[in-house]
């Protein structure tokens, strides 16, 4: 009975968008998830919609006690077959659009490698010149070491930037949109999956519902990498921060942005979302690796040693 009640959908029923917008936010999207005690419970949603939705649920329980010999009526299976295809069309479009979005990370990824490898070798070059100053700065054989060990391990975050996955848990889960367009690879304009308001402001973004302010932060997440690829990194940036606004949780974001502000020069704003996702995820080594990099380029020797060294007695 509870699973084929779950093919009958809220949004199908003649109540309120508004009010199914709350009753999803509950966690109620099917008839199986209808009872009298979880409707009641429910102040925000009008007694009239309740009836509704209460007589809405015994009518699909009457369809399914009649006696039928051993066939499921006709309309039934008719409801199921649309459904069963409405969900083959979905994974078909989430297909196509994981493939497009690895065909986009790859490219980027081996861009953001080589440029790390110039990088470090420029840092090593600039090593050589700059320990005759360090003499100063107390404990030089320790700061040489940890400066030298930048020099090796700056091309180590870029290796390792692929290995950081999203970190995010929510109340629910939901399903993809079924009316999602098909995504292409545009290096001038990205195309995505869902097309966002990038003029929203922070009260709009609040009366989002998670799901939808997620697929925003992760859509802005894939057309950034497509900008940094197309080394358009104002643009990049400004996706960047709209995407941490709607989902300030997911360390991928967070660590793309430092990056991204790292590679400008923003190192103190770089640490900040750095701190951010360690918060989330104490064990990203890559996240560390930064904020001392940050540190040397802002000269806190003190700060960048206590980041990178470990004593033998710890």
């Amino acid at each position: 009975m509870k699973q084929f009640l779950s093919t009958f959908e809220i949004k199908d029923t003649t109540i309120d968008k508004k009010e199914i917008d709350t009753l999803h936010r509950f966690g109620l999207r099917t008839a199986a998830d209808i009872s009298e005690k979880r409707l009641e419970s429910l102040a925000a949603i009008d007694r009239k919609s309740k009836e509704i939705l209460s007589e809405w649920r015994k009518e699909i329980e009457r369809s399914y006690e009649a006696k039928f010999d051993g066939e499921l009526p006709k309309t039934v299976q008719k409801h199921l077959e649309s459904k069963f295809g409405k969900k083959r069309r979905q994974v078909e479009k989430e297909i196509e659009s994981v493939l497009a979005n690895l065909r986009s990370g790859a490219m980027a990824f081996r861009q953001h490698q080589q440029k790390l490898m110039l990088k470090a070798e420029s840092v090593a070059q600039n090593l050589l010149q700059a320990e005759s100053n360090l003499s100063a700065l107390g404990g030089q054989k320790t700061m040489i070491a940890i400066l030298v060990g930048i020099a090796i391990i700056i091309p180590t975050v870029g290796l390792n930037f692929q290995k950081t996955s999203f970190k995010v848990q929510t109340a629910y889960k939901t399903p993809r949109p079924t009316n999602s367009p098909k995504f292409t690879i545009s290096a001038n304009q990205p195309d995505t999956v869902v097309k966002v308001n990038e003029n929203i402001t922070d009260r709009e973004i609040a009366r989002m519902t998670v799901y939808d302010r997620e697929q925003s932060a992760k859509t802005l997440h894939t057309e950034a990498q497509q900008l940094i690829a197309a080394k358009d990194f104002k643009r990049a940036e400004k996706k960047l921060r709209l995407a941490v606004k709607f989902a300030d949780y997911y360390v991928n974001i967070l660590y793309t942005l430092s990056n991204l502000l790292y590679d400008q020069q923003n190192y103190s704003e770089s640490i900040v979302f750095l701190k951010k996702s360690l918060v989330i995820d104490s064990e990203n080594e890559n996240a560390k690796l930064l904020i001392g990099a940050n540190y040397l380029k802002m000269q806190k020797y003190d700060e960048a040693e206590k980041t990178f060294f470990v004593s033998p007695s710890q």
